[in-house]
């Protein structure tokens, strides 16, 4: 008949797991603020204040044929930054909508929708802007780093950022083109 397995033994790992999971969580929760190794050419600016009234992070990606975009070069217009990718279920869903909101605002040239494909291949975010006919300035994050910077830990990420660069709102989850409209037009 086989040996019982010591109590004591059994305690000690148990013990050894937790003491484990309490190490790794210590070490994730305190890994500092401020990204690295960006790839854009200007720094991002902590994340640590991702919250209405405080200032966007900003940052410098590429475009899906290469051109850098700069968040710095939308000052002075109302700004959506969408954090999305192509194997999200609910951007999928909000793409056409997005799409609609900047057909019907693009003429005023005050506002602006900047769509961040997030951690996703160059090839997935080209095929999913062109079955969805996006036509706003949509962007690439490879590394995460513009995501980490935002804080977004799901998808779709919206942030609506005012005309001086402080963010006015933060929605996680998908808009519909009535929640993008009503939230530019009550921005400063």
């Amino acid at each position: 008949m086989p040996k019982p397995f010591p109590t004591r033994l059994l305690i000690l790992a148990l013990l050894s797991f937790v003491f484990g999971i309490g190490i790794a969580a210590t070490v994730i929760l305190n890994r500092p603020d401020t990204p690295q190794g960006t790839l854009s050419a200007s720094p991002i600016t902590s994340a640590q204040s991702i919250q209405p009234g405080k200032p966007a992070p900003d940052f410098t990606l590429p475009m899906l044929d290469g051109e850098p975009v700069a968040l710095k070069n939308f000052r002075g217009k109302k700004v959506l930054v969408n954090f999305w990718a192509s194997w999200c279920g609910p951007c999928k869903i909000e793409a056409p909508d997005l799409q609609g909101a900047y057909d019907q605002l693009k003429a005023s040239n005050e506002v602006a929708i900047i769509g961040i494909g997030l951690l996703d291949k160059t090839e997935n975010l080209k095929a999913f802007v062109e079955s969805n006919k996006l036509t706003y300035t949509l962007v690439e994050d490879a590394s995460g780093t513009t995501g980490d910077a935002y804080r977004v830990l799901a998808m779709p990420a919206n942030i609506f950022i005012n005309r001086d660069g402080t963010i006015h709102k933060l929605t996680l989850g998908a808009v519909t083109k009535d929640d993008v409209l009503k939230t530019f037009d009550e921005m400063e």
